[in-house]
């Protein structure tokens, strides 16, 4: 048995049908104008989440060196980020390729870390000895870019609501 969005108990069959049906997902720009950014450090990572795209991950530490702070740090944040999977944590693992860890603050949950491979690979991204091949790493000055493209459009709607 799994539970809905609504805490309501539904069948594993039902869960499972619904979650291999691919759903058309909005834009990073328009997940952007949906959700609130906090103005600090959690909403400039959240921002940079945005701008891994389905199919790729990046690494704690070349997340840090994007944001200027520590891998560790990264990590620390990434457990206090507010919309896991619509803010897409699950794609920032270990440099090595390692999954690292995963934060679901869920009791009926038991092994995040488990659902984070299930996401992955449902984004796409092979999981191989438990690691994520290299090449599903995001090219750091792709992933610069896709940052500063959000980063811009998170200022400029902030403008508009002024």
């Amino acid at each position: 048995m799994c539970r809905n969005g609504n805490g309501k108990i539904v069948s594993a069959k039902l869960a499972r049908e619904v979650s291999q049906q691919r759903l058309e997902l909005p834009s990073e720009s328009e997940l952007l104008s949906m959700i609130e950014v906090p103005a600090n450090m959690l909403g400039l990572l959240m921002i940079s989440l945005l701008a891994i795209p389905r199919g790729k991950v990046a690494s704690y530490a070349s997340m840090g060196r994007l944001l200027g702070i520590s891998p560790r740090l990264v990590g620390l944040l990434l457990s206090k980020n507010p919309l896991p999977i619509i803010v897409p944590c699950h794609r920032v693992i270990q440099s090595d390729g390692n999954i690292g860890g995963y934060s679901v603050h869920d009791p009926f949950i038991n092994n995040a870390i488990d659902i984070k491979k299930k996401l992955l690979k449902m984004e796409g991204i092979p999981i191989i000895n438990d690691k994520v091949p290299k090449k599903y790493f995001i090219n750091y000055d792709d992933h610069e870019k896709r940052f500063y493209e959000l980063y811009n459009l998170y200022i400029k709607q902030i403008k508009e609501r002024e």
